[in-house]
Order: structure tokens, then C-alpha cells, then sequence
């Protein structure tokens, strides 16, 4: 089993029209505009979705343990703990 990173990629996308002398200084003034939240782009601007794979991992085996579980007044009980994925998973069947 292995664990892969995903990159989500969404485009939104508004065609705006503004009256200037030149190509820089139509992006500019849009550029200042959209600065100042004159446009907000929302989910009505989406026009499309990417994915991509930025990292794969192995994940780490499943290890078990055997363990003597000693409680007082009682028999000592043979258990069973287990680590997986790079973390403590717990005990076995019983759960004190």
C-alpha cells in the first residue's frame, strides 16, 4: 500500500472590459481593481479542475508485539500490541 499527495488545481476565469490608452494600462487599472475586491471571482468564473501527483510514500508495514498484560489481583495475560503507518495502533482484542 502506498500513500500519494494530490495536488487539486481550480481555474477561475472573468473577461472584464475597461476604456484605456493602452494594453498595460487596461491591466493595470484591473489589476488595482481586483486588488481592491472590485472583482471577486466565485464558483460562477470556474472553468476547470486539474490533478496532479506531487508525492508518493511507502507506508510503513504493520508490526506486532507480544506482550505480557499484568493487572493487579489477576493472572498475568499474553496480548498482542500492534504499530502501523508510523504511529501506535493499540492493543489486541481487550482494551483496559
Amino acid at each position: 500500500m502506498k500513500k500519494f499527495d494530490v495536488e487539486i488545481t481550480e481555474t477561475l476565469q472573468r473577461k472584464v472590459s475597461v476604456e484605456a490608452a493602452s494594453q498595460e494600462d487596461a491591466e493595470r487599472m484591473v489589476t488595482q481593481a481586483w486588488n481592491n475586491q472590485d472583482y471577486v471571482l466565485d464558483s460562477g468564473d470556474f472553468t476547470g479542475v486539474d490533478f496532479k501527483t506531487v508525492g508518493e510514500h511507502e507506508l510503513a508495514e504493520t508490526r506486532t508485539m507480544d506482550v505480557l498484560l499484568v493487572q493487579p489481583n489477576a493472572y498475568p495475560k499474553k496480548n498482542q500490541c500492534w504499530h502501523g503507518a508510523g504511529r501506535f495502533a493499540g492493543y489486541g482484542r481487550r482494551r483496559y
